[in-house]
């Protein structure tokens, strides 16, 4: 019969692979790996100024880790004095997914130097941090800055 040579070869071509695929099966050995160290976190550090160059601010994170950190700030006016009797807020926001936006009301610890421990920073990724900075004649000075938090 003229069609059976041809039927013949159509079968083959399915059964060859088949075969093909199970021969010589090999398995991947499994190799016991250990954790590598993570890198202790290192803070961040940044200077910046106000949008509207009334102040200079100085913001340290550390450790700079998903959890707790503890935010200081430095705060100089213009002519180069320490500020005071100023409302420092920080605004923080996850640049990676949506988690809304938490804040943060630092507290005074001298003149110009302000703090506080919070958890607000719940994930390594990165972060942006809207600050305003609040005088007694409720002027308020606004900065920004991005950073990223170690996975």
């Amino acid at each position: 019969m003229p069609g059976q040579p041809r039927l013949a070869g159509y079968l083959l071509l399915f059964f060859i692979p088949g075969l093909l695929g199970g021969c010589g099966t090999t398995h991947a050995a499994t190799i016991p790996t250990q954790p590598s160290p993570t890198a202790p976190a290192s803070p961040f550090h940044t200077t910046i100024q106000t949008f509207d160059r009334v102040f200079t601010l100085t913001l340290t994170i550390s450790p700079n880790r998903s959890g707790i950190n503890r935010f200081t700030m430095q705060v100089i006016d213009r002519a180069g004095k320490p500020a005071e009797h100023v409302v420092i807020t920080l605004y923080t926001t996850m640049q990676d997914m949506f988690m809304g936006t938490d804040s943060v009301v630092l507290h005074a610890d001298g003149p110009g130097q302000f703090s506080a421990t919070s958890n607000v920073l719940s994930m390594g990724g990165r972060w942006a941090i809207g600050i305003t900075i609040q005088t007694a004649d409720h002027v308020i000075h606004k900065a920004g800055v991005m950073f990223t938090i170690p996975l």
